[in-house]
């Protein structure tokens, strides 16, 4: 791990999360010094996993609001970097891939951003008035940290709309950044499908090796088929 990434706290709420949380906190450990899980009150094994897996986990009292997962994890960032070094926040839902934190770090670490927002459609935001301002993939400044005060927390959306009203009055810098991310939600109804076309694919062109998977591939693909056509009417 480079200089750069030791000076890099990621941040990540997490809410029933314990089929995504592993791997993205393995992943994110490559690029970043600390790793924060905030656990917001899961009934599975999200924070068992994200402990393995290397996390500092924070646990609150009870079910924990999405604005308070976000406080909690960003004061422990921050304290943690000392005031200096960049805060890396992003959702565990896999619509964001790690892999891209040392690239929205990177103008905060140069000097040229105070706030780097990643969006999975950067060419619809024009004066951060339109598009993917709330994308949940943020990287900012902790030497910025009291200019976020997370007033409104509670149960509710993310931090996103709070967060850019008090970095636009405050005058910070703020840059947009291509995320490389799925704009559709991880375990959605859109990649299941897809999912489970891959598989029929694959099954048909085995043939004759693969014609006892028929009674199960062909059955569960109907399956989610009906889900998706149920889920949209």
């Amino acid at each position: 791990m480079d200089r750069g990434s030791c000076r890099i706290a990621v941040v990540i709420p997490a809410y029933n999360r314990e089929f995504y949380i592993g791997s993205l906190v393995l992943l994110a450990k490559k690029y970043a010094g600390l790793v924060i899980v905030v656990d917001a009150g899961s009934f599975d094994w999200t924070a068992e996993i994200a402990e393995r897996a290397g996390a500092v986990v924070l646990r609150g009292s009870g079910r924990v609001g999405a604005l308070d997962a976000w406080k909690m994890g960003f004061e422990a960032a921050v304290d943690a970097l000392e005031g200096e070094g960049v805060v890396v926040a992003f959702d565990a839902d896999w619509r964001h891939d790690p892999a891209v934190i040392p690239d929205l770090a990177a103008p905060v670490l140069e000097g040229a951003a105070d706030l780097v927002i990643g969006s999975r459609w950067p060419g619809s935001n024009i004066g951060l008035k339109i598009g993917e301002r709330h994308s949940g993939f943020w990287a900012f400044s902790a030497s910025a940290a009291g200019l976020f005060r997370f007033e409104s927390c509670g149960s509710g959306p993310g931090p996103g709309r709070e967060i850019l009203g008090d970095a636009e009055r405050a005058g910070l810098r703020i840059q947009i950044m291509g995320s490389g991310g799925s704009p559709g939600a991880a375990g959605g109804y859109v990649n299941r499908l897809k999912l489970g076309l891959g598989l029929l694919v694959v099954i048909l062109r085995g043939g004759g090796e693969w014609k006892p998977f028929y009674h199960i591939a062909v059955p569960v693909f109907l399956f989610e088929l009906a889900v998706l056509v149920l889920s949209c009417s």
